[in-house]
Order: structure tokens, then sequence, then C-alpha cells
């Protein structure tokens, strides 16, 4: 029985979902205050509106920032439960090679740890996101270079997750079946790339990237429950 497998911690759908709602009200908010601001370049200002688009602009600050962190939180909880599944992964895969003597089965499954050690996902990315978005905030005279700056590395970082989640799926279905275990369940993550997702989230005005960061997570979710359900049949 394999006893040091890790907790492996699931996306917590509730912060993503979280996150979208304060990301349309900031939208919604900044659209308000916008429109309340041209209406008193054109119009004349009026007493009352330096007052509403003060506080709009407050409202706007605020959501943004819990908005960002939140986000931040379940980027980096892909991160996590990826990482302790590929760990996990490794652990599964050991257990099995001491427990037979099958020459092909201890060659396929050399061949399938050769895969996974492959795998890059690449938090340094996800840090520096973090670093360059955060230095964006409290210098607004370099924002729009810092902000690039953190796009990018964004970019980075999902496209390594769109990767390894994808190919880890994959990995697991050769896995368990050189073990003897049907993984026809096994097909929760969808393939995804980083150059196409651009172009949505330009197209949907960033709709999709919010559509995105519910999906993806629930995605992650219950790839890590039909792998646990699946590992059950190898460590009872």
């Amino acid at each position: 029985m394999v006893t040091t497998l890790t907790n492996e911690k699931k996306i917590n759908i509730g912060f993503a979902v979280i996150s979208v709602i304060l990301s349309l009200i900031s939208w919604v908010v900044g659209i308000g205050t916008t429109f309340s601001a041209m209406r008193s370049f054109w119009w004349g200002q009026t007493a009352d509106s330096p007052y509403f688009m003060h506080e709009g602009m407050v409202m706007l600050t605020g959501g943004v920032i819990a908005q960002a962190i939140i986000m931040l939180i379940v980027l980096n909880q892909w991160n996590q439960s990826l990482t302790e599944n590929i760990k996990n992964t490794k652990i599964m895969i050991n257990y099995v090679k001491e427990s037979t003597d099958e020459k092909q089965k201890l060659l396929s499954l050399s061949t399938v740890e050769v895969h996974l050690e492959s795998l890059d996902l690449r938090s340094w990315a996800y840090w520096l996101y973090v670093g360059f978005y955060v230095i964006s905030l409290f210098i607004p005279v370099m924002a729009v270079i810092f902000s690039l700056l953190a796009i990018i590395f964004l970019a980075i970082y999902l496209q390594s997750v769109f990767t390894v989640s994808k190919r880890l799926e994959e990995i697991k279905n050769t896995m368990y079946s050189v073990m003897g275990i049907s993984t026809l369940q096994m097909q929760n993550i969808k393939s995804r790339n980083i150059g196409l997702f651009i172009l949505f989230v330009i197209i949907t005005l960033g709709i999709y990237w919010l559509y995105l960061l519910i999906k993806l997570s629930s995605e992650i979710n219950n790839y890590l429950d039909t792998d646990q359900r699946l590992r059950q049949m190898v460590n009872p």
C-alpha cells in the first residue's frame, strides 16, 4: 500500500466565481464612472458629479484589488494542485514498479516516467507575473511597461498550465492502461493553445478569460476526482 501520497488540494471554485463577479461589477462601475465624467465634461459640472465620481473610483479601485487578489489565489491553486498530482503520480509509478516483475510492464512504466519528468509547470512565470502586476499598481508612471511584462509572463504561465494539465491526463491514461485499469472516464481537460486563448480574450473583450477561470478550475478538479478514484484500484 502506498502510504506517502500527499494531499492534493482542489481548486476553490467559489473563489473563481467571486473573482468573475467582482470583475463584472468593476466593469459596470468603471463604465458608470466614465459616463459620469463625460457628462460633467459635456454638460457642465454639477454639484453632485465630483461626489459620485469619487465614490465610483473608490468602489472601482477596491473591486479591482479584491478581484486581483482572489484571481491570483486561484491561479496559484492551479499550480499547487498539478504539482502535487505530479508528485503523487511519480510515487504511484515507483510503487507499481516495485510490486511487479513483469518486464513489459516495467519498460512501459519507465517510459511513462520519462514523459512525466518532461512536464514543466513554469511557476516562476507566475511569480514574475505577480511581481510586475503589483509594481504596475504602485508605479503609475511605468504602469504600461510593467503591465505589458506582467501579461507576457502570465501568458507563459498559462501556456504551461494548458500543456501540463492536458499532458498529465494523457500520461495517466497510459499509466493506468499499463496497469490494466480502464480510463474511459478520464477525459476531463481540454486541449488549449495560448495563441487562440489570447485571440478569444480580445474578441470577447475579456469575457473568455472569466469563463476560463471557472472552466479550467472545474476541469482540473474533475481530473483530480477521477484520478483519485482510479488510484484506489491500485492503492486500496
